[in-house]
């Protein structure tokens, strides 16, 4: 096997390592970004867990197939991979940079190993992040035991008002 032959197959071994990784992958057209902006971007990503590679089309493509993953188009242009586990608060950073700049330019992506489009990733960065949809369900579930106590509390202080009013009577 060529030499070209087996970094090509480190490369697909590599991407295919990361689709097993990490449960989000978004597409993006990386055209007209300099690097000092890649870059920048590559530090926000990096605060929310994900990683933000730059792959040969062809070489991901084989990668996902090999992976099981569906691509129904071929990619096209310059594409960078944002890699992430919490697709909420990484799609926030790719979506406001991309309102911003212009750049980069959202194409596609995977969730779970299900295609997403570029709206589905808008209203994706819309959600709030894992950590505050974590603690809005903890507080729902809180909120019945916090009633039952008050009310039990409350049964109980009636109780004891009660008993204590019976006591003063008998004096």
């Amino acid at each position: 096997m060529k030499t070209g032959h087996l970094v090509k197959q480190k490369v697909i071994d590599g991407v295919k390592k990361m689709i097993g990784d990490y449960n989000t992958i978004l597409l993006t057209d990386m055209s007209g970004l300099t690097v000092s902006e890649i870059s920048l971007l590559r530090k926000e990503l990096k605060k929310t867990g994900a990683v933000y590679t730059v792959t040969k089309n062809r070489l991901f493509q084989r990668a996902a197939e090999e992976s099981g993953l569906l691509i129904k188009e071929p990619i096209e242009r310059p594409t960078a991979f944002l890699w992430t586990n919490d697709p909420a608060a990484s799609s926030k950073v790719l979506v406001s940079w991309a309102k911003r700049l212009r750049k980069p330019t959202i194409k596609s992506g995977f969730l779970e190993r299900q295609l997403l489009s570029k709206i589905d990733i808008e209203k994706i960065s819309a959600l709030p992040s894992k950590e505050v949809l974590i603690a809005r369900v903890l507080s729902g579930m809180q909120s019945p035991i916090y009633g039952l106590v008050w009310t039990l509390k409350s049964l109980l202080t009636k109780a004891l008002y009660t008993l204590k009013a019976i006591e003063e009577k008998k004096r």
